[in-house]
């Protein structure tokens, strides 16, 4: 048991809802404050999974976001290349396919959006969330956006 101010008790769990929890971690602030959010509705240790086999879509821009004239301008061709280098570096496999998305923003603006979804297979434990949170605020800084796309899917079967 760690009895650090801030630790949580954690209990092991698969399956999809670790998937779950991996996703909504993501996603806040603090990766520790889900923690603290789970034990404190349930009042007993945080679920947290174990390394799972699951998919991280990621999807990367290929344009930034229209100026004020509704314009957009082709994100530079190294951008893309550096994001690519650092998902073979930091992950075994993934597939990559050109994909068009669309999304309304907060003032009820719609947008299209050609973007590169990446599809990684891997095992995810709180250690790995944790760099994939800094990775997620890194490439919205890089391509100049609110936010980057980050789900996870799974668990995944394969054999």
């Amino acid at each position: 048991m760690n009895t650090s101010p801030n630790a949580v008790d954690v209990k092991y769990d698969d399956g999809i809802a670790s998937i779950a929890t991996l996703h909504t971690a993501l996603e806040t602030s603090a990766v520790e404050s889900v923690a603290e959010w789970h034990q404190g509705i349930s009042g007993d240790a945080v679920v947290w999974p174990r390394p799972v086999l699951c998919t991280l879509t990621v999807c990367i821009p290929l344009y930034y976001n229209p100026g004020p004239d509704g314009s957009r301008v082709a994100i530079e061709p190294e951008k893309l290349r550096q994001t690519e280098r650092e998902i073979r570096q930091n992950f075994s496999g993934y597939s990559r396919s050109l994909i068009s998305g669309w999304y309304r923003d907060a003032s009820g603006a719609e947008f299209e959006d050609d973007l590169w979804r990446f599809e990684i297979d891997g095992s995810f434990d709180a250690d790995q969330l944790r760099l994939l949170k800094s990775w997620k605020r890194e490439l919205e800084g890089r391509f100049d956006q609110r936010a980057i796309y980050f789900r996870f899917s799974g668990p995944v079967t394969s054999w």
